[in-house]
């Protein structure tokens, strides 16, 4: 069949025109997933928005509270350097007042006596004694300046940071077989003895290559601290993991390109960090708590000596998915005993009991 030129113009308009209404249609697709998109998103974005402006506030009003209780403690003490400066004054206006009145008895009673004639007065040198005999108690002597100094804060790192500061507790399922957690979950210490998998137990969650533990809590945002008691320890690692971090199998470096921000001790007096190798970390005292901070909209983990309350190391990077606190405690032994690593959520406690009763209920068990 033989085709015409104006047949073949026609079919080719045709498909020109098939074409533009596809590319047309093609380019409403994503205008009309847009619009019928919205009213899906924008509930979602002011939920965010809500969700920082809550956080925001929050936080803002810890930092208020703060320095409103330092603001009272500090002038509760400039009020009590005041009483005690106008106690002062008082006591000495008193003396000087009872010394005004002494003397002005005295002066009386030498004038009185100063208009008898010359023989009486020869029989009143009894007063003339008395007057030499009388001593004037001389006044205290009240500084002007005030005895105490009433810093304005550049308020203690540390204290700031108390406003952040977040319970965390001890994930036992995610222990180490060689780690003993108290049952309190706030402590943990290294065993020789690796305990025995009970029967049924999951063991997913649980390290085999690290001897480590993982706190429960999952942050996924804003600013949180906590402090750890470290103690006298030859060896220990602190710090920040993402829960996505291998935890069997083949040993990896623990490193910020593993998901591991650390800071470690060795050797009783060798403090690290890392970023691509171990580096240095110079320390004026040795700590025995370590305060952590993590920033995670900042992208930062920070470490504090709260031994004297000194910033020690602060990691800076890009945090994704859930990060978790994570502890190692000393694998030596001191004495016979290694010791354990103490989370401390407020004042420090005594977590001796707990570690007996742990013991007791673990050799009932016959693991060590």
């Amino acid at each position: 069949m033989k085709i015409s030129t104006a047949q073949v113009w026609d079919w080719a308009h045709a498909q020109f025109r098939v074409f533009s209404s596809l590319d047309a249609s093609r380019e409403q697709v994503p205008d009309k997933l847009r619009t019928q998109a919205c009213p899906t998103i924008m509930p979602c974005c002011l939920d965010k928005v809500h969700s920082q402006k809550q956080r925001i506030e929050t936080e803002f009003t810890k930092l208020y509270t703060f320095l409103e209780e330092e603001q009272q403690k500090l002038l509760e003490r400039l009020k009590k350097e005041e009483r005690e400066v106008l106690k002062r004054l008082h006591t000495n206006l008193v003396a000087l007042t009872e010394n005004s009145t002494l003397l002005r008895h005295l002066l009386a009673e030498m004038k009185e006596r100063s208009q008898v004639p010359a023989a009486v007065l020869l029989k009143v040198s009894g007063a003339l004694r008395l007057l030499k005999t009388v001593t004037l108690q001389e006044p205290e002597v009240v500084p002007t300046e005030l005895k105490n100094i009433y810093n304005i804060p550049c308020i203690d790192i540390i204290q700031m940071l108390t406003a952040f500061k977040v319970d965390v507790s001890l994930d036992p399922s995610t222990a180490h077989p060689s780690l003993l957690v108290s049952e309190d979950k706030k402590s943990v210490k290294y065993r020789r003895v690796r305990q025995k998998p009970r029967p049924g137990e999951d063991n997913t969650k649980r390290f085999d290559t690290y001897v480590v533990v993982l706190g429960s809590e999952r942050f996924t945002s804003g600013r949180h601290y906590w402090e750890v008691e470290v103690g006298t320890s030859l060896e220990w690692d602190v710090g920040v993991c993402r829960e996505s971090v291998n935890r069997k199998g083949q040993y990896l470096a623990l490193s910020p390109l593993t998901g591991f921000w650390r800071l470690w001790l060795r050797n009783g007096n060798e403090y690290k960090t890392v970023i691509s190798r171990p580096t240095l970390v110079p320390m004026s005292m040795k700590p025995t708590r370590v305060g952590i901070f993590l920033d995670y909209l900042g992208g930062e983990v920070s470490f504090y000596n709260v031994t004297d309350r000194t910033h020690i190391y602060t990691y800076i990077g890009t945090f994704y998915g859930p990060l978790r606190a994570f502890f190692s405690p000393s694998r030596q032994q001191r004495r016979g005993k290694t010791h354990p690593l103490i989370i401390i959520p407020g004042p420090q406690r005594d977590t001796s009991r707990v570690w007996k009763k742990q013991k007791r209920r673990t050799a009932q068990e016959g693991v060590l």
